[in-house]
């Protein structure tokens, strides 16, 4: 069995994807190198780029720890160091994309929901929020709803469930947007629905991240595509310098005819249901949504559909009239990479410097800017109890060191880290006060804020909130905390290793 699957590994297209890779650049460096030697102006070009890249980095408007690391490895190898920035630090997008998905001039006039008169009329205890609500609209272009229900899904198995339920009832499409699909029992069950909504006429649109789905068979791939299933691929891999290979699609979107829209963090694979063990128990969320705030979430997904078909859709067509009864207020929202814009950050930051009694954070990864760092700490100096649950089973082990490597000066500051015991947080989640949550697919870490495709669930003033935060406190009765003399405890060797690791968190 063993056998078997590092067989499978060493012929995944990933593998063979980055050995191509790494096999051209090294092609392309040696030849960089070998005429360098020989043509001292070359060598003198190639150096003076670096100093003058150098430059550029350092008067970007980008994250400081990316321009940092950018810094080091540019000046300890000034013969290849702009070379390497230009091909993969740029953080380079399509003009294509950039127009389709920075701009959205295609959605704009389906998103000109009047939603002013709502913000006016908002309970006086959430007016510290309005400014949050109106950088949303203006950012994302995404409104504010109130005839919308919503639902709080604690583990993947619920989330699970309620979606196979509203899959069955489909009667116009299905829209479904995931960064891994893999095969297993889920998406066996989930493709035996889609099939026979094909064959009642449902229309099905399935998008499939090309890196995050390296696991989804071919057979199953074809099976859904025979059935009448439209699966396209975001960002298919190639061997090539050129590709933004960083640039993936992690939302988790599921929408029928425009009446029930799920997001969260749960992909379609048996661990996220814990049909199987992977890291432990898997602990992950999602909010299902019914009503008027679904058509964001149709939105955002046929704006990224007709990117990647590269053929215009007809939006309005689906966004089918639909209203609920008022549940609070529901605001969702998109983040790209597209723009200059950190939705996903600037949501987290304003959330932390709002709060004034509480901040319940839920995050598989904690890789702080000095910001993001400075704010948490801030707010709990300030008298604001904060507690950050990340996992005590990691998947990744030299983010899982990153993130401790923040445990002490949080908390020194008096913030709570809990780990969670029975296995792996995957769910993004962060409660303010009790009164005002987001849920979504932003993890707490550069690769959220910058560099993928990503969206979310801003809740105010719904009876949601307290589920949630009951589930939140329902979980931290499996965690460790996590205590100033357990810190202390850590070897001298690891909180190197952990410093080191910290210089490079940008590229995890």
């Amino acid at each position: 069995m063993k056998r078997k699957v590092i067989r499978q590994k060493l012929i995944s297209k990933p593998l063979i994807i980055s050995v191509a890779f790494f096999l051209q650049l090294a092609l392309l460096l040696s030849i960089v190198y070998q005429l360098s030697q020989h043509l001292f102006g070359l060598y003198t070009f190639f150096v003076l780029l670096s100093y003058i890249t150098v430059i550029v980095v350092l008067n970007r408007d980008d994250n400081p720890s990316y321009q940092l690391i950018w810094t080091i490895v540019i000046l300890f190898i000034p013969l290849f160091g702009g070379l390497l920035y230009i091909l993969f630090g740029g953080k380079k997008i399509p003009k294509a994309l950039q127009k389709e998905m920075m701009l959205m001039d295609s959605t704009k006039p389906y998103l000109e929901v009047n939603d002013s008169k709502l913000i006016e009329d908002l309970p006086e205890s959430l007016e510290r929020w309005k400014k949050l609500i109106t950088y949303l609209r203006t950012q994302t272009y995404f409104p504010l709803f109130a005839k919308t229900q919503s639902m709080y899904l604690p583990l993947g198995e619920d989330k699970f469930v309620m979606m196979c339920e509203a899959l069955k009832q489909a009667k116009h499409f299905i829209l479904l947007e995931y960064f891994i699909v893999k095969d297993g029992k889920m998406l066996e069950s989930i493709s035996k629905i889609l099939l026979s909504k094909v064959q009642e006429g449902v229309e099905v649109l399935f998008i499939v991240d090309d890196f995050g789905s390296s696991e989804l068979s071919t057979y199953m791939t074809q099976t859904l595509k025979n059935a009448g299933v439209k699966l396209v691929f975001f960002n298919p891999l190639k061997p090539s310098l050129a590709i933004f290979m960083n640039n993936r699609d992690h939302r988790k979107i599921c929408v029928v005819d425009n009446r029930i829209g799920f997001v969260g963090g749960i992909n379609i694979g048996d661990e996220y249901i814990n049909v199987i063990e992977r890291f432990g128990h898997w602990k992950d969320n999602a909010i299902m949504l019914e009503g008027e705030a679904v058509s964001s979430l149709t939105i955002m997904f046929l704006t990224m559909y007709q990117y990647i078909i590269k053929q215009p859709v007809d939006i309005k067509s689906y966004l089918i009239e639909n209203k609920a009864e008022d549940d609070g207020y529901i605001q969702p929202f998109s983040d790209s990479p597209t723009d200059e814009e950190a939705v996903g950050e600037s949501v987290h930051l304003h959330l932390i410097n709002q709060a004034n009694k509480s901040i319940k954070i839920q995050t598989p990864y904690l890789i702080l800017s000095h910001i993001m760092k400075n704010a948490l700490i801030v707010a709990a100096k300030s008298g604001v109890k904060i507690e950050i649950m990340v996992p005590h089973v990691p998947d990744k082990r030299l983010v899982f060191e990153v993130t401790r490597s923040y445990y002490e000066s949080l908390i020194n500051a008096g913030v709570t880290i809990a780990e969670y015991t029975p296995g792996f947080v995957h769910a993004k989640m962060m409660i303010i006060d009790d009164e005002v949550a987001t849920l979504g697919t932003t993890n707490m870490d550069y690769r959220s804020y910058y560099l993928h495709f990503e969206c979310g669930v801003m809740v105010y003033k719904s009876a949601i909130i307290q589920v949630m935060s009951d589930d939140f406190d329902k979980t931290m009765k499996e965690c460790v905390i996590i205590t100033k003399s357990n810190v202390e405890q850590t070897s001298l060797i690891l909180r190197v290793f952990r410093a080191l690791l910290r210089v490079f968190a940008t590229m995890l």
